[in-house]
């Protein structure tokens, strides 16, 4: 590794990347708001007394974004990690 490494230029970075990750996060504090609003409560902090528009909510949280953000985040933050990797490894193209 080089001891010469910078942060990459606003210019060369890739915007998927970050604009995944920056929704992953907001799928995973939504996949956790649930604990916010009632606690611990049976059925992972769900509602189970509320109203029909509570359960499709906790319906739509269940089936879209729990367990699903977590690993895309996991492999963002893999691809990210690899990037910085490659670049330290890569020769410095101004020294």
């Amino acid at each position: 590794m080089t001891s010469d490494a910078r942060p990459t230029a606003l210019s060369e970075r890739a915007l998927g990347p970050d604009l995944a990750r920056g929704f992953m996060l907001l799928f995973i504090a939504l996949a956790n708001s649930h604990y916010f609003l009632r606690g611990e409560t049976p059925m992972g902090g769900f509602p189970m007394d509320g109203s029909r528009l509570d359960d499709a909510a906790t319906w739509a949280i269940s089936t879209f974004v729990d367990g699903r953000a977590f690993p895309m985040f996991g492999l963002l933050f893999g691809y990210g990690v690899a990037q910085i990797v490659r670049r330290c490894s890569a020769p410095s193209r101004s020294r």
